[in-house]
């Protein structure tokens, strides 16, 4: 099931915009040292631990054992990120990224000990971006092979640990990347006469808004869209504004807020800690006690017997 909704969102809609490029990437079966690419017999499909799908935006991941995808085409900009295994030499493994464009012929693939990430954004989530950010609403996306980007390497390196811990992963997270990657494309990697660059701070009354509105979703879930209307905003220009206001994206700015509620509750020694887990939307308690630990250094527990 989860196979074919990603084949049909690979295949599905027609790009409202012009293709910079239609030149095939001749990467299968070369062998690259650098590139982290070649030839293999096992052909990459997609299972429910390897694939994410959400609204105009798919993440999809590699490895570690080599694979290949044979030559094909989609609707959807492709950005593929791979990451190198670590080395004596190497503390951090080394990456690069591609960026193609909607419907330029490709293949994929990667040697034997490599992990990639794969990002897929739909015409209309692009299109989306392009509303707040280009005001002729025209972008042609320049493809780029094996080069460097700091923020698409950030986004999947983070995409990478989700996957990696698949039992801890958000949806919301993921969600946020796609906008963020997004606004990241057409203002780094299209050709357009201009784009929009917001300034200012969110107001007081935005950012209560926003702490309001956590707090009666937080347990049911919601979008990175959801959260940017919360305060009157589309996704670009709160993410922008909430990074210059408060210097965190929208995904470290709920896990922040998550964890100081957690804090107050934790003040009660009658209420369970997987009670507290579950209220606050956390997949499990474990995942509750890395997310508290990793901003705290204690684990919940021991910061309510310090209380």
């Amino acid at each position: 099931m989860l196979h074919s909704r990603v084949l049909q969102f690979l295949t599905a809609g027609v790009a409202k915009f012009r293709i910079k490029s239609l030149d095939v990437y001749p990467v299968e079966g070369v062998e690259d040292n650098e590139g982290g690419i070649m030839l293999s017999t096992h052909v990459w499909r997609p299972t429910t631990k390897t694939s994410v799908v959400l609204r105009g935006f798919a993440t999809l991941y590699g490895g570690p054992a080599a694979g290949i995808l044979p030559e094909h085409s989609h609707a959807e900009a492709q950005v593929t990120v791979r990451f190198a295994p670590r080395t004596a030499i190497h503390k951090r493994a080394p990456v690069h990224f591609d960026l193609l464009a909607p419907q330029q012929t490709h293949s994929g693939g990667w040697k034997e000990g490599w992990e990639v990430v794969v990002f897929h954004l739909s015409p209309q989530r692009l299109d989306e971006a392009a509303e707040e950010l280009v005001p002729s609403g025209r972008f042609e996306i320049r493809p780029r092979n094996a080069q460097r980007d700091g923020l698409f390497e950030e986004m999947a390196r983070t995409a990478l640990y989700e996957f990696r811990g698949r039992e801890n992963m958000s949806r919301f997270y993921l969600d946020s990347i796609g906008h963020v990657l997004a606004g990241h494309i057409l203002r780094r990697h299209c050709e357009t006469q201009s784009h929009k660059e917001f300034s200012g701070l969110l107001s007081d009354k935005q950012l209560l808004a926003l702490r309001r509105f956590i707090d009666e979703h937080i347990e049911s879930g919601f979008s990175a869209p959801e959260l940017a209307q919360a305060a009157g905003l589309g996704p670009q220009q709160f993410t922008q504004k909430l990074q210059m206001t408060t210097g965190l994206s929208p995904w470290r700015y709920v896990q922040a807020y998550r964890v100081s509620i957690a804090q107050r509750m934790l003040m009660n020694p009658c209420v369970p800690i997987v009670e507290i887990a579950n209220r606050l939307g956390f997949s499990s308690q474990s995942h509750f006690t890395n997310v508290f630990r990793s901003k705290l250094g204690l684990t919940p527990n021991a910061y309510r017997k310090l209380q």
